[in-house]
């Protein structure tokens, strides 16, 4: 019996690309409703007020999200725990936490560049393709 999931080199056909991508795209649809979930999530529990001078406790915050006396998930139970410790003063956790909910800052890179010269500048197309050509020819 020949597995079609495996295929060396070229030899997927037309259909199989469609397929695999539809099933990538589907995936892929998955996945981000899974991170727009956690960004919710995190997002959710860092708007909840607390008491000044006061941690609200990890049951407080699991009790908030129990409904129907359902338990939550492991996902929300690792960002409440991240919450709690970023609370206590952990910067790690309070990055992590920041991240997930979409705040991360990004790293912008300003350079200004002067006093560049172009050597080919001045040039027509059919000195420029002559250089090409020469250039060719020195290998």
């Amino acid at each position: 019996m020949t597995n079609r999931n495996i295929a060396f080199g070229n030899k997927l056909t037309k259909e199989d690309y469609i397929t695999n991508g539809r099933k990538g795209g589907i995936k892929s649809g998955k996945v981000r409703r899974e991170k727009k979930k956690m960004r919710d999530l995190a997002n959710t529990i860092l708007s909840m007020p607390i008491e000044i001078g006061k941690l609200k406790s990890v049951e407080d915050i699991k009790n908030f999200f129990e409904t129907d006396n359902q338990n939550i998930t492991v996902q929300e139970a690792m960002i409440i725990a991240q919450i709690k410790k970023a609370l206590s003063g952990d910067t790690k956790a309070f990055e992590i936490i920041r991240d997930t909910s979409g705040q991360k800052p990004t790293d912008k890179i300003n350079a200004k560049i002067e006093n560049v010269s172009n050597p080919f500048e001045g040039l027509t197309s059919e000195e420029l393709r002559e250089i090409i050509e020469d250039g060719k020819g020195a290998d």
